[in-house]
């Protein structure tokens, strides 16, 4: 069955989405705009990939259970550990930074929901201040919702420019969190 545009966009609007009905003004605007429609576009693949693995392979998609984020737990499990390397590696200058940035990341956590950037040297705890910022994020934004209130915030999504950061992160965390 072939579906038209306007039936595709009726549907659109039946199920409660709306199109922007004027370009965006600003560069930041554009910007924005350019990684939502990449993201919802990543989310739509996935969950395409995902329905139809439920479809062809369904023991398959049985064991993509995915456990229950307790972002207040991990939270502190990770503070736990950052005090524990804080203190194996004593209190010089790095250790200094490393931890302002760190203070800085769970500050900037309790602002309302939006886009936000690290920018920080090599060596600096980029990657475990990060994740400190989103398990705090979570946390605070999830505080006032129901526990199945569809708008509480479920996952972490890291996303780094190279496959081995990637998997240096995955094992760090596996790690950490296992």
């Amino acid at each position: 069955c072939v579906e038209t545009l306007p039936e595709l966009l009726s549907r659109f609007e039946a199920d409660g989405f709306r199109l922007p009905s004027t370009p965006p003004r600003h560069r930041e605007d554009a910007f924005t705009s350019a990684l939502r429609t990449r993201m919802l576009f990543s989310c739509l693949v996935d969950a395409d990939f995902l329905d139809t693995e439920r479809h062809f392979d369904p023991e398959a998609a049985k064991q993509r259970v995915v456990p229950t984020l307790q972002a207040e737990a991990a939270l502190r499990r990770l503070l736990g550990r950052l005090g524990h390397l804080a203190a194996e590696s004593g209190g010089g200058i790095v250790n200094q930074l490393r931890h302002r940035l760190l203070d800085d990341c769970l500050h900037t956590a309790e602002k309302p929901q939006g886009l936000f950037t690290l920018t920080a040297p090599t060596g600096s705890g980029k990657t475990l201040a990060s994740l400190a910022f989103a398990l705090r994020h979570i946390t605070e934004h999830n505080s006032a919702l129901a526990s199945d209130d569809p708008r509480r915030l479920r996952r972490v999504i890291v996303v780094n420019p190279y496959t081995s950061i990637n998997e240096q992160t995955a094992r760090d965390d596996r790690d950490l969190f296992d």
